[in-house]
């Protein structure tokens, strides 16, 4: 069973295992290790795992024949779904080392999304900075806005720019200088996310150099179309408080149910640990169905701020998609004899739950129910009641 668990699910175990594997019994079956909820059995689990092990299982659907057969992916594409592109990369890509090097530390940015993709157009020099707009006929001058001294090109917004430098050597050290300064793009971006340059060894160097990137053309771009300079934000704070949040981040799950006839108000959040947004959104359904089944709920209204799980569990996905375990169990679910609808709300409208989420990150259970929420909530809660409207900032 652990050799099993091994291969599917988080890598091998023998390492790991808590008793000696001479006395596992190897005819166990992994159905065994699954309780009568139709969930992961965890006291048996940890009898074999310790709890980080477990909780990287608990994370993982069990068997279920909701799921269907087992089905084989091409692990060659983001889908899961085999193609004449992918496989002809896999056979004639050889590019330079470097080149393929730095496009995966990027893809492996242990960040945001929005960060990770930041990185991947500053690496390719496609920032939209003054000299860009040039090229583009969108400005007449390719100066840099702020010291009007140089032409703003990526580097020079983010590194070489006189009103910045000085952020950079606040928190790069003194010894790495000289190189940090004198790099070109490309390797300056390659070699600050594969190397240890931070003062301090306390911080991932990969994480903060990100954010630093990112929260300096966050400024920049503030300053040059919004005129706001805000005066009196230290940015060497702003930047390792943003860092510190993505370094201790990891997924919860959340839901908030209101029953009107009887005035019922309540909700649960899970621990899940370090995951997808995706995956966490379609566990919440999950856990939201099963729990309004058994409160006997027969009318229910699923809300998601994520457009890509909604339009997963309307309209299903191919086999091979690496979430469809999980697409399957939630339709099945929704498919019992019950009225249930599910809609796309906008994350501003779905404030609650994502304060209800941040319960689950610090109380590292494995599910929590509520009745009374917490006092943070409590303005939002209002908010809900009275149907306030909450702006939504659109990039135009």
């Amino acid at each position: 069973m652990i050799l099993m668990l091994g291969r599917v699910f988080v890598g091998s175990l023998e390492k790991w295992a808590c008793v000696d594997l001479e006395v596992i019994d190897e005819d166990q079956r992994l159905v065994e290790f699954i309780d009568a909820n139709g969930g992961w059995n965890r006291g048996m689990l940890e009898r074999y795992l310790p709890k980080e092990i477990c909780a990287a299982v608990l994370r993982v659907l069990p068997p279920n024949s909701c799921r269907g057969a087992d089905t084989v992916r091409w692990k060659h594409s983001s889908d899961g779904v085999f193609s004449v592109k992918s496989a002809y990369n896999l056979l004639v890509w050889k590019g330079p080392v470097c080149k393929a090097s730095i496009w995966k530390r990027i893809w492996h940015w242990p960040g945001p999304q929005r960060i990770r993709t930041f990185l991947w157009l500053l690496a390719k020099g496609r920032l939209l900075t003054n000299v860009q707009r040039v090229a583009r006929k969108m400005v007449s001058s390719g100066v840099c806005s702020r010291c009007v001294g140089e032409k703003e090109t990526c580097l020079h917004a983010l590194r070489d720019c006189a009103l910045i430098k000085n952020v950079w050597k606040r928190i790069v050290h003194p010894s790495k200088w000289r190189l940090f300064f004198s790099l070109n793009l490309e390797n300056w971006v390659e070699r600050n996310l594969s190397e240890e340059w931070g003062k301090s060894d306390s911080y991932n160097w990969k994480v903060i150099f990100g954010v630093a990137c990112w929260w300096l053309w966050k400024v920049r771009n503030e300053v040059v179309f919004c005129e706001d300079v805000r005066v009196g934000r230290d940015p060497f704070l702003s930047i390792f408080l943003k860092a510190n949040e993505i370094m201790n981040a990891e997924a919860g799950v959340e839901k908030l149910w209101v029953k009107k006839n009887k005035y019922e108000l309540g909700g649960f959040s899970k621990f899940l640990g370090p995951g997808s947004v995706t995956k966490a959104e379609i566990w919440g359904i999950i856990l939201g169905a099963k729990l309004a089944w058994e409160k006997g709920f027969r009318r229910v209204w699923f809300e998601s701020d994520s457009r890509v799980v909604v339009d997963l569990i309307l309209n299903g996905c191919d086999a091979q998609h690496p979430l469809a375990g999980f697409v399957k169990i939630a339709r099945c679910l929704l498919d019992r004899s019950w009225q249930v609808r599910v809609s796309h709300i906008f994350r501003e409208g779905n404030q609650v739950a994502d304060c209800i989420a941040g319960c689950a990150l610090r109380s590292r259970s494995s599910i929590d129910f509520m009745c009374n929420f917490p006092k943070n909530c409590g303005l939002l809660l209002l908010g809900d009641a009275f149907g306030t409207l909450v702006p939504r900032v659109v990039a135009v």
